[in-house]
């Protein structure tokens, strides 16, 4: 009897802790990770309009993107393409001077990591979109902070969900945008 119950005791106290599935990510995802922290750094910059400290972020976010392709000998075309997409964008990054040019360099930086979170889904950021900006980003989750207006507009954005929604900002942010006719004089 006292087996029985013994049994029966610790078989209930075993449903009662669930067990957690060990998650394991790959030497590359663990890479982008820490760069996303890095890239964050800009994001509030840009956000916040400001420069103060964007060329030390910039440098330090581009030596991470260059060591992406070190950093696992076994990347699949999918993160070998995103790796050598933050390499040429994020140097573009740091040369970039002013505030404008910043923000659309940021734009292109912005894509590759954009593409790894909807695949990855890091649960600590979120992808967002400014259908204004016709550009995507980035951040932690919780409240809006739009990179490409600043203050002006630092709520304006869409959170993207799913594989879906990210092929629609991809051809919105990649159309070609018409250009302004000039009034005719008469």
């Amino acid at each position: 009897m006292k087996t029985t119950h013994l049994l029966l005791m610790s078989f209930c106290i075993s449903l009662a802790s669930p067990v957690r599935a060990r998650t394991v990510i790959s030497e590359f995802d663990a890479a982008m990770l820490g760069l996303v922290q890095q890239y964050e750094k800009i994001h509030g910059l840009l956000a916040a309009d400001s420069k103060s400290g964007f060329a030390k972020h910039t440098a330090r976010l581009e030596a991470l993107a260059k060591n992406l392709l070190k950093s696992s000998a076994k990347l699949t075309k999918r993160q070998r393409t995103i790796s050598h997409q933050l390499k040429f964008s994020t140097a573009r990054l740091r040369r970039a001077k002013g505030l404008a040019l910043r923000r659309e360099a940021f734009k292109v930086v912005s894509r590759p990591l954009v593409r790894w979170a909807i695949g990855f889904k890091p649960k600590a950021y979120q992808a967002v979109y400014c259908s204004m900006a016709k550009g995507s980003w980035l951040q932690s989750t919780g409240k809006v902070r739009n990179p490409y207006y600043g203050r002006k507009m630092l709520n304006c954005g869409k959170v993207l969900r799913s594989e879906s929604a990210l092929q629609k900002t991809i051809l919105d942010e990649t159309r070609p945008q018409a250009p302004c006719a000039a009034p005719r004089m008469r």
